[in-house]
């Protein structure tokens, strides 16, 4: 993976994240990727990869302000290092109002798990708090793009009813933030509504993608007396090998924007 040059944009992003929304299934190590997991009716799993941004509703801007996104820059860039570059992955090109949500959908999780102040923390696997965050951070992108790009493959498409469904949600999210919130946190409509398609569109190909997968596994005779627990065992290897495949696919490119952000520091 290459790192692209950003010279007419310098930025100095000061993040303090509290927290993100996730749910590990069986097998996937903490920091590369997560997913929820459960069963559909019919008895399939279900893994949807990411949860979408909820509302925190303990946020207060006034008693919490090193919690809000500080991004150092000039005012005639202001504009534009909000909606800059961040990555590539492939031909899509992540913007820094999507990253701003990603990086509020993070907050909760950590305030609430581990307290105001967790980024020195270490956690289980030996890395801080601020480093596990930050390679979610990467995962959940990259993730997300090639997701999109593999939609069309499953016969998934984004839907006029999807977009309606997913605006629906990014208002109300929106609105029960207020206006001061979402400024301080660089949170636009247009962001949080495309990234909840997103969210959507993970949500479909992982699930086409295991029901797939499950019916490979059943099709062969050494599997039918699994049980439903090492099943699922079987069927997130194999998720996670493609997923693994997938990527290795794409070439992802970084601007100088993503070194620039430094999850937990204070200062």
């Amino acid at each position: 993976m290459q790192k692209k040059g950003s010279a007419a944009i310098i930025i100095s992003i000061v993040l303090v994240i509290a927290a993100m929304a996730v749910g590990i299934f069986v097998g996937f190590m903490i920091g590369r990727t997560y997913n929820n997991s459960g069963h559909s009716g019919d008895g399939n799993t279900v893994q949807s990869a990411e949860t979408k941004p909820q509302i925190d509703t303990a946020a207060d801007t006034d008693t919490q302000p090193e919690s809000i996104l500080e991004t150092e820059v000039g005012t005639a860039d202001e504009t534009e290092g909000q909606s800059a570059v961040v990555m590539t992955v492939g031909d899509h090109r992540v913007s820094m109002d999507e990253v701003n949500v990603r990086l509020y959908s993070l907050r909760s999780y950590y305030v609430q798990s581990y307290g105001e102040e967790p980024w020195g923390q270490v956690m289980e696997d030996g890395r801080t708090a601020a480093e596990t965050a930050k390679d979610t951070l990467e995962a959940d992108i990259i993730r997300a793009e090639i997701f999109m790009d593999k939609a069309a493959d499953y016969g998934i498409e984004v839907t006029d009813t999807m977009k309606s469904m997913c605006k629906e949600e990014a208002e109300n999210f929106m609105n029960g933030l207020g206006e001061d919130v979402t400024s301080e946190f660089g949170l636009t409509m247009e962001a949080v509504e495309s990234v909840y398609v997103k969210y959507q569109v993970i949500t479909e190909v992982t699930n086409a993608v295991n029901d797939q997968i499950r019916a490979e596994l059943l099709a062969n005779d050494a599997n039918k007396n699994l049980d439903e627990s090492e099943l699922d065992v079987k069927i997130s290897e194999a998720f996670q090998q493609q997923e693994e495949a997938w990527k290795a696919e794409y070439d992802i490119q970084y601007s100088d924007i993503w070194d620039n952000i430094v999850v937990g520091s204070v200062g």
